[in-house]
């Protein structure tokens, strides 16, 4: 996992990223850093998977698909995916990360009603991100195939009844998503 930047868009019930973001210093990795590490990575056949992440969202750097083009040069033998919370899921970013060489891309969306979402992440724009997410996925799904995007669901209690799990897995299956992560969190 490499966090290429520190910034995260959302305020998710069950992610320690507020308080970590407090206490620790936060910035965009350097580019020397970036390609230490790809050079090191190279070397080592035995590592399966290279994440563009951590406890951030890793669209909040603007030069994600490019460093992901730099990994999958670099690190070849590698599987590159990306965990995002869609809010930076543009028609653009959305079409060049669909042309990229990425091998999948998840999507945490932890709800699927407007209220519950809002109460999660403390953002006003969910009909806004869902239309964002359903119009990458219709594409991607079209132009990558089913095992192109995966949905990540956390349950966090008093959060997700299970009625509108099951509403929000009928959403995402109906619309052709076939890999679907359900867990509860640790809250």
């Amino acid at each position: 996992m490499i966090q290429t930047t520190s910034h995260c868009n959302s305020s998710c019930a069950f992610c320690p990223y507020g308080e970590v973001s407090k206490e620790l210093p936060q910035g965009k990795m350097k580019e020397t850093i970036f390609q230490k590490i790809l050079d090191e990575l190279s070397e080592h056949p035995q590592v399966k998977s290279v994440m563009p992440y951590l406890m951030n969202e890793p669209l909040c750097d603007s030069c994600i698909v490019d460093k992901i083009y730099m990994i999958k040069e670099k690190v070849s033998h590698a599987s590159v995916h990306i965990l995002t919370n869609g809010i930076n899921l543009t028609e653009q970013i959305g079409e060049r990360l669909i042309d990229s060489p990425i091998d999948w891309i998840g999507i945490s969306i932890h709800a699927i009603r407007e209220d519950t979402y809002q109460r999660f992440t403390k953002r006003r724009d969910f009909q806004e991100i869902l239309l964002r997410i359903t119009l990458f996925i219709e594409k991607a799904l079209k132009k990558r195939g089913e095992d192109f995007v995966m949905i990540n669901i956390t349950h966090a209690p008093g959060y997700l009844t299970e009625k509108e799990k099951e509403e929000a897995l009928d959403y995402w299956k109906n619309l052709g998503v076939k890999r679907i992560e359900y867990f509860p969190s640790p809250i």
